[in-house]
């Protein structure tokens, strides 16, 4: 079973190197996989990184306070998440934490690097194994028994002497700060609750009683209001040029003889995922940042998303 190990300078090398020396002490059927150089990583994707990537069921990122915004990381990460349905993304932070991920690693639980954390990995790439995995008794013992030396080695790597355990240890220099982490906290909580934009298919057969009286089609950029079954209006987003448009669109929408409290409710909220969706901003930071009035050139904003 592969696994792929990714990092990205000369502290995470030396940590993947002795990961990947001690997995196949645990569970001897894993192969785990790592670039031993940079000579790959600076020119062109190679073919066997390529195909490495591919093929590995497990992909392990070793973040570091100097790599958590490497490119090259960002990308492995990307490149193993298209196998999502059948590959398991774990980054392990070594002297990072959680609130310091940002890009495409935050969508992946990220684990401390701890006896717990670490067993948790090896219980995954243990269950990929099928008929081959060890039964739990087994795996438990194994683990316990070569843990100590991972351990051991990893301190020795982040802290080669008392006189460095000071410097290493203290906080990566690129750490987000408090309202960058608020706003994406907030950002994520509201797309996880966002129901409005729907698929085409979805807008057009779905005729029941859990659809919503607002929708949004963001392939053909167009917000729908539904009265039961019946699709009542619409209008493209181009159409909500700036705060004072989208003011105007409100009392529109309030004065047609269909509109109920629903409809200005999931109106409103519709209008925050879109700005989410094509801006990732609020509303209120999309057209009236600080109460003031804001053109938004759509065009050039759709032709940038569509580009993409």
């Amino acid at each position: 079973m592969d696994i792929f190990i990714s990092w990205s300078g000369s502290l995470s090398k030396k940590i993947a190197e002795a990961i990947r020396e001690w997995i196949p002490c645990v569970v001897q059927a894993a192969k785990p996989y790592y670039t031993p150089d940079d000579i790959a990583k600076g020119q062109r994707w190679s073919t066997e990184i390529a195909t490495k990537l591919e093929q590995a069921q497990v992909g392990i990122f070793i973040l570091t306070p100097e790599n958590i915004s490497a490119p090259w990381i960002m990308f492995e990460a990307g490149a193993i998440s298209k196998n999502i349905g059948s590959a398991s993304v774990c980054p392990i932070l070594f002297n990072v934490s959680p609130t310091d991920i940002q890009g495409p690693l935050l969508q992946f639980q990220c684990s401390l690097f701890s006896n717990t954390e670490f067993y948790k990995l090896i219980q995954v790439i243990n269950q990929k194994l099928g008929d081959s995995c060890l039964d739990d008794t087994t795996l438990k013992n194994s683990f316990n028994k070569w843990w100590p030396d991972l351990e051991e080695k990893i301190a020795t790597i982040q802290f080669p002497s008392t006189e460095n355990r000071t410097t290493n240890s203290e906080p990566p220099s690129s750490k987000r700060s408090e309202r960058d982490i608020l706003e994406e906290i907030l950002r994520l909580s509201r797309r996880s609750a966002f129901s409005h934009a729907r698929a085409p298919e979805e807008n057009s057969s779905i005729f029941n009683n859990s659809r919503k009286a607002v929708t949004f089609d963001y392939e053909r950029g167009k917000v729908s209001f539904w009265d039961s079954r019946t699709e009542v209006y619409e209008f493209a987003i181009d159409r909500l040029s700036s705060g004072a448009e989208v003011l105007d669109w409100f009392f529109q929408v309030n004065d047609k003889r269909w509109c109920t409290p629903q409809h200005l409710k999931e109106f409103l909220d519709c209008i925050e995922e879109i700005t989410d969706l094509y801006f990732n901003e609020n509303a209120q930071g999309v057209f009236c940042p600080g109460g003031i009035n804001k053109q938004i050139d759509w065009e050039s904003t759709l032709l940038m998303k569509n580009s993409d």
